[in-house]
C-alpha cells in the first residue's frame, strides 16, 4: 500500500482543494455548551498536513455536513466549480466515501479531474494520481 506522503517532492508549488465532509450536522449538549457530533476538523487537519508536506498550498477547504446520499452538496458543487475555472491543481480528499456517494460519481468526477489536469489524492485509500500504478487504476 503506497503511502500517501512518499511522493513528497513531486509537484512542488502546486494549489490544492481540500475537500471534507461529516455525515450528521446533529448537536449534542455537554454541560452548557452545543457541539457537532462529528468533527471534521478530524479529517481536516492530515489533509492540510499533507498539503504542507509537498509544499503546496491550500487554497481552500470545501467542508459539507450532509449525507452522502446527496449527489449535490454546496461545498462539493463549490469545488467542482472552482475545478473548472482552474483554482486549484489537485483535490485532496480523506476517504472516496468522503467526497463521492457513488462509484458511479467518483469516476465521473476522476474523469473531470483528469480533462481538467487536476490530480486526486485520497489519503485513506492511498490513491495518488501522482504515482504511476495509482493513475493507472483511477484510470480504469
Amino acid at each position: 500500500m503506497t503511502n500517501p506522503t512518499h511522493f513528497s517532492s513531486v509537484g512542488k508549488g502546486k494549489r490544492a482543494g481540500v475537500y471534507v465532509r461529516v455525515s450528521t450536522a446533529t448537536k449534542t449538549r455537554h454541560g452548557d455548551a452545543l457541539t457537532f457530533d462529528q468533527d471534521p476538523a478530524v479529517q481536516e487537519q492530515p489533509l492540510r498536513e499533507l498539503v504542507t508536506q509537498r509544499g503546496w498550498t491550500t487554497h481552500r477547504v470545501y467542508s459539507d455536513r450532509a449525507s452522502g446520499a446527496k449527489e449535490r452538496r454546496p461545498g462539493l458543487d463549490a469545488l467542482m466549480a472552482d475545478a473548472q475555472r482552474g483554482a486549484f491543481d489537485v483535490v485532496v480528499v480523506w476517504r472516496f466515501d468522503r467526497f463521492a456517494r457513488s462509484v458511479k460519481q467518483l469516476v465521473l468526477a476522476l474523469e473531470e479531474f483528469r480533462s481538467l489536469g487536476i490530480d486526486f489524492i485520497s489519503h485513506q485509500e492511498a490513491l495518488d494520481s501522482f504515482c504511476r500504478e495509482t493513475s493507472e487504476m483511477a484510470a480504469l
